[in-house]
């Protein structure tokens, strides 16, 4: 992610996603590469209709996801490649959302 944090990025967004059998193992496997886990993001995807095509079968995305205590807007256009999924992500932070009182962010 870029350092403004998503606040109204363009970039290629690159997505392979893989099975994993035993998730423990892979935790294992990157704490003993020396990886630290930080912590869970909790995401809600509300996701929007173009009301001229059908953004499923054009393969293209809008939507509004709210992760933690940020609201971002996302248009993801058609796939460059579908194995990868590689296509265009457009970003824009909507608002910065306030925490009830004795909420943690994970």
């Amino acid at each position: 992610m870029s350092p403004n944090k998503g606040e109204g990025q363009i970039d290629i967004e690159i997505e392979v996603k893989a099975y994993a059998e035993d998730l423990a193992a892979i935790e294992t496997r990157l704490q003993r590469l020396g990886a630290v886990f930080t912590g869970a993001v909790h995401q809600t995807d509300r996701y929007f209709n173009h009301p001229q095509r059908d953004f499923a079968q054009t393969d293209e995305a809008l939507r509004i996801r709210i992760a933690d205590d940020r609201a971002f807007m996302t248009y993801k256009g058609r796939k460059f490649d579908r194995l990868s999924k590689t296509r265009e992500r457009s970003r824009l932070l909507l608002a910065m959302l306030q925490r009830p009182r004795g909420c943690s962010s994970g």
